[in-house]
């Protein structure tokens, strides 16, 4: 299975089509993937994933783009009017964005021979793709990208969101890279979004670089449909007196997988994380987040929100690894979740690494089920039992929505988390 998924890889990378100077890095990408050995269920970071649903289906590049579909899944964004930079089915789509003011972002296949060299330079010292299949297998198979560049000194006042688009069945890999300068600001969020019913294999990656005394709020909401595959990556560095508040969505899809790692690589900075992830049907969730403290006299606060629902099945693992020189380091994180069936599976992790003696960490994780008397009180005064478990499970998760700090985007995935609820099965 893994050989035939590797030369599904080598067929689909020859056929990509990208900027003129692209190639060579996808070429090598291309080869250090086909000499890897892919990850399986014997791997301990993969022991909870079905990866048969990677390696069994046919992987192919996206074809042409079904515009009036992609044009109709922004139609929230639309109502707001906010900047939009959409890649549709892994390309860029001019016709669908609205540029930012105040920040500089082209898409790779646009980039100016001195935009091209920054991009080059910034791919992979992030994501660092050494010993991981799937971050090389976006650069194997990328065909475009987003280069958002923030100067020092600049407060981009407005979310810019940058949307990933899918319209037509095959794989698409965009790359995001985003760089912030010292002493400015950021609000971003990036959406993953499909048509219904439709066979798509995502494999997004994110690199951010933070400067010194600025800060970034990201948003990520990978929104699926049936039939659809999603395997991310995100990692972000932070510079000394840095401040980075991320909020994650996973909501839908066959198979989500998301690598999420933050590195604090300078003093005094200050990272929150929220996240949230419901799955339901036959679905697949996995999440796999990593804070590495570096230095000295820094705070990180991880708060992830788990449902399960049905035959759904997530997975959660946090690391917090201190090292040596990071004394005076202040760490926790949580992690809750709720069965709402007893078919539905959660498996959580959550793990402390300190090498430091002056630090103050915590950890936790729960698994349990909606309380059941309180169920019983909204039912018995004639709240049906799906919307008497939607009140509870909002209150559950609500620390997690109420965390996002701009109401308009946080409003884009409350629909979702809505419908969530509808016909669910068992109990």
């Amino acid at each position: 299975m893994h050989d035939a998924f590797k030369s599904q890889v080598l067929n689909a990378a020859s056929s990509a089509a990208d900027a003129p100077w692209m190639p060579t890095g996808r070429d090598q990408a291309s080869k250090d993937f086909t000499a890897l050995a892919l990850p399986d269920r014997k791997t301990e970071g993969w022991k909870y994933n079905d990866l048969s649903k990677l390696y069994g289906s046919e992987l192919s590049l996206a074809g042409d783009s079904d515009l009036e579909a992609a044009s109709g899944l922004l139609a929230d964004l639309s109502a707001i009017d906010v900047p939009v930079l959409a890649l549709v089915d892994g390309r860029f789509c001019s016709a669908l964005s609205r540029m930012p003011a105040g920040v500089s972002a082209v898409a790779f296949s646009q980039a100016s021979a001195e935009q091209q060299a920054s991009i080059t330079q910034a791919i992979g010292t992030q994501a660092r793709s050494d010993g991981h299949a799937f971050a090389l297998l976006n650069e194997a198979l990328s065909e475009d990208g987003i280069w958002i560049d923030v100067d020092s000194g600049v407060n981009v006042e407005r979310t810019v969101h940058v949307v990933s688009l899918r319209t037509v069945a095959g794989s698409a890999a965009p790359r995001l890279l985003l760089r912030v300068g010292d002493n400015a600001s950021l609000s971003f969020a990036e959406h993953h979004r499909s048509v219904a019913g439709l066979a798509a294999f995502d494999l997004p990656v994110t690199e951010l670089q933070i400067g010194a005394n600025s800060s970034v709020h990201h948003y990520r909401f990978a929104l699926g449909e049936e039939g659809n595959r999603h395997v991310g990556r995100v990692a972000a560095r932070q510079s000394a007196d840095s401040r980075y508040y991320a909020y994650l969505a996973v909501l839908g899809g066959d198979f989500n997988r998301l690598d999420f790692g933050l590195d604090l690589q300078g003093q005094n900075c200050e990272s929150e994380l929220y996240g949230l992830y419901m799955c339901r049907a036959q679905e697949h969730t996995d999440i796999h987040l990593a804070v590495d403290h570096a230095l000295p006299h820094c705070n990180s606060k991880e708060v992830f929100r788990g449902i399960a629902a049905e035959h759904g099945k997530a997975v959660f693992n946090g690391r917090i690894h201190i090292h040596q020189d990071a004394q005076k380091t202040n760490a926790e994180l949580s992690n809750r979740n709720l069965l709402l069936s007893r078919t539905a599976e959660i498996n959580t992790k959550p793990e402390l690494e300190i090498y430091a003696d002056d630090v103050k960490c915590a950890h936790g994780a729960t698994v349990g089920q909606l309380d059941a008397e309180a169920l019983f009180y909204l039912r018995s005064r004639g709240t049906p039992v799906e919307a008497a478990q939607s009140l509870l499970s909002y209150g559950f998760i609500n620390e997690v929505l109420l965390a996002m700090p701009d109401e308009a985007t946080a409003g884009l995935v409350k629909p979702r988390v809505d419908a969530f609820f509808d016909g669910l099965q068992g109990a």
